[in-house]
């Protein structure tokens, strides 16, 4: 499954579509390049409880699902997720003590994961930055309506730039 490796990097080879769960990823220290194939990332897939030491991670244009924590406590510092993603799980990036940037497109639609149906609506769901205490700069894409609860929860910067769209309908409790 992986094209190539270095201290720097790590490329997965096309044809990929599926990460799974608790992937063995050990040898990654640097940047994982994921392959445009890929269109799903399952809950705990490099969550760093099971100590996958990313650093960075290319997320390729197709991917459309990121699973429940599946990053959770990864160190990367800078994160653009791709226009086609359209869910993530709860505390996807949850934890990531250096993630400084993040950028949000407007194709997301928030899922409840108890009954693994989607709402109607556009946005950011529950606890997807919680605990990211670095993060200074955010941007959330037009079209996006929705910051659902907790979901940036548990900054530590006194002053964070955060983009919001006119679109914005709605922020739920502690969002930030």
């Amino acid at each position: 499954t992986i094209a190539s490796t270095s201290k720097d990097e790590v490329r997965l080879k096309e044809g990929i579509t599926r990460i799974s769960s608790l992937w063995n990823l050990s040898v990654a220290a640097g940047t994982l390049v994921c392959p445009s194939t890929l269109r799903s990332i399952d809950a705990n897939a490099f969550a760093t409880s099971y100590n996958y030491p990313l650093k960075g991670i290319s997320l390729n244009e197709g991917l459309e699902e990121i699973g429940r924590e599946a990053f959770k406590g990864c160190v990367f510092t800078t994160l653009s997720l791709p226009a086609s993603l359209k869910t993530m799980g709860a505390n996807a990036f949850a934890n990531c003590k250096k993630l400084a940037s993040v950028t949000l497109p407007a194709s997301l639609v928030e899922k409840d994961y108890v009954y693994n149906t989607e709402y109607n609506k556009v946005g950011i769901g529950e606890e997807y930055f919680e605990n990211c205490n670095a993060i200074t700069q955010i941007t959330i894409a037009e079209g996006t309506t929705r910051i659902g609860e907790w979901a940036f929860r548990a900054f530590n910067q006194l002053s964070v730039n955060i983009s919001l769209p006119n679109t914005l309908t709605s922020i739920g409790q502690e969002s930030f």
